[in-house]
C-alpha cells in the first residue's frame, strides 16, 4: 500500500466545485441564452469548459486511488455504505421540501427517493453501480496487464470511443455509435476508471514536467473553447446532456483535461497543517453532488435560476456564479459532517460490512451451485 496522495484528495474537492460550477452555467440557463458573439457568451463557454471535465475527474480518481488496493480486496461494503448515503439525501431532502413546497408530494415520489438506482435517480451513482458490479474482475485484468498494453488501451479508449463517438454525434445528431449516451452510462464510467488505474500503474505523462502539464491543460481549454463557440449551432438540449456539443463527456478535451488534472494534482504537496482539513473535506466531497443533482434542489436553485445573469456584466457572471458555488459547496460539506456523525452513530459502517459478509457467502454458494 503506497501513501495516501493528498493531492488526489485535494483534486476530489475541485471536481466537486466543478460540478456544481458547470450545473449553473449548463441547467442554470446561461449557455442557451447568451448573445452570440457577446463578452457574455465568451465568459459563459471559457467557464463551461474550465468546469465540464468534473464528472470525468470523479471517475478516473477512482481508478487512480483502485491501483493501491491489494488483490481481491474489493469492498463492497464501501459501495454499501454509499448506497444508504444516497438513500440517505433522497429521502431526507425529499422529506424537508415536501414541507417547504406545497406542490411537491414526498409520497407521490417515494418509489424514486427509495430506489435510487433503478430510478435513476442520479445518472452517476447507476452508473458507477454497474462499474462496481464487474470491478474486482476489471481490476485483477489490469492488475495483470502490462504497461505497455495498458498504454495502448487507454489510446484505444480515447481514439475509438471519444473521438469516433463524438465525430457521429456531431455530424449526425441521430447517432450514438456506442451507446454512451454523451457518458451518461456505465460503460463510459468503466472506461474512465481504466483510465485512471493506467494513469497510477503506468505513470503516464510522468516523464513531462509540471509547467509542461499545465501548458498543456490551457491548450486544451482553448480547443475546447474554440468547439464550443463553432459547435454552438449544433447544440440540442435533450434528457442526456447538450447533444451535438463539446460540452459532454464523451468530448476528447474533455477527457484529456480530467487525466491532466489528475497528474497534475498528483504531484502536489500538501503540508502537514492542510492534510488534516483535506483528509476531513474529501469524504463529503460525493455528497456534494449528491445535494445538488437531488431533483428538488436542482429545480428551486439551479434549473433555469441564472438567466437573468445573460446581459450582466461578464465578470459579475463569474463572481455570482463563482460566489454561489463556493457557497453551495461549503454548505454541502457542512451538512455531510454532520451525516458522517449520524452514520457513526447508527453504526453503519459496521453494518455494511456485516451485509458484505453475508453477501459474499450466498455468492459463493451459489458458485458453488453451478
Amino acid at each position: 500500500m503506497k501513501e495516501r496522495n493528498y493531492g488526489v484528495d485535494l483534486l476530489r474537492i475541485v471536481a466537486g466545485f466543478m460540478i456544481v460550477f458547470l450545473h449553473c452555467f449548463t441547467l442554470g440557463g446561461l449557455v442557451f441564452n447568451t448573445r452570440a458573439g457577446s463578452a457574455q457568451e465568451i465568459v459563459v463557454f471559457i467557464c463551461s469548459v474550465m468546469s465540464i471535465a468534473g464528472v470525468n475527474t470523479f471517475a478516473v480518481i477512482s481508478g487512480y486511488v483502485s491501483c493501491f488496493d491489494k488483490e481481491g480486496k474489493t469492498k463492497y461494503s464501501k459501495y454499501i455504505e454509499l448506497w444508504l448515503t444516497v438513500l440517505f439525501y433522497s429521502i431526507a431532502i425529499g422529506a424537508i421540501f415536501s414541507f417547504i413546497l406545497p406542490y411537491y408530494s414526498f409520497m407521490t415520489n417515494i418509489k424514486i427517493m427509495i430506489f435510487p438506482v433503478t430510478s435513476n435517480l442520479y445518472w452517476y451513482f447507476s452508473a458507477f453501480t454497474g462499474l462496481y458490479i464487474v470491478k474486482p474482475f476489471i481490476d485483477k485484468g489490469l492488475r495483470n496487464s502490462s504497461v505497455g498494453l495498458l498504454k495502448k488501451l487507454c489510446i484505444a479508449i480515447i481514439t475509438g470511443f471519444s473521438f469516433v463517438a463524438v465525430f457521429a454525434d456531431v455530424f449526425d445528431l441521430n447517432i450514438d455509435v456506442f451507446s454512451l449516451y454523451r457518458g451518461y452510462s456505465p460503460l463510459w464510467i468503466i472506461f474512465l476508471y481504466i483510465i485512471g488505474y493506467s494513469v497510477n500503474k503506468c505513470e503516464i505523462l510522468k516523464k513531462y514536467k509540471t509547467s509542461i502539464l499545465l501548458i498543456m491543460l490551457l491548450i486544451t481549454f482553448m480547443v475546447a473553447f474554440i468547439a464550443a463557440i463553432l459547435l454552438k449551432h449544433t447544440y440540442v438540449e435533450d434528457s442526456v446532456g447538450l447533444t451535438g456539443s463539446c460540452l459532454v463527456y464523451t468530448f476528447p478535451t474533455t477527457v484529456v483535461t480530467s487525466i491532466l488534472l489528475l497528474v497534475i494534482f498528483s504531484r502536489i504537496k500538501v503540508n502537514d497543517k492542510c492534510k488534516k482539513l483535506v483528509l476531513g473535506i474529501a469524504p463529503t466531497v460525493f455528497s456534494i453532488y449528491l445535494i445538488n443533482c437531488h431533483p428538488v434542489l436542482m429545480d428551486e436553485l439551479i434549473t433555469d435560476r441564472f438567466k437573468f445573469l445573460c446581459e450582466e456584466n461578464p465578470l459579475s457572471i463569474v463572481w455570482t456564479v463563482f460566489g454561489f458555488s463556493i457557497g453551495f459547496t461549503i454548505a454541502a460539506i457542512i451538512i455531510d459532517l454532520i451525516r458522517i456523525q449520524i452514520f457513526k452513530i447508527l453504526h453503519i459502517r459496521s453494518f455494511a460490512c456485516k451485509v458484505e459478509t453475508g453477501m459474499r457467502k450466498v455468492v459463493n454458494k451459489l458458485a458453488n451451485l453451478i
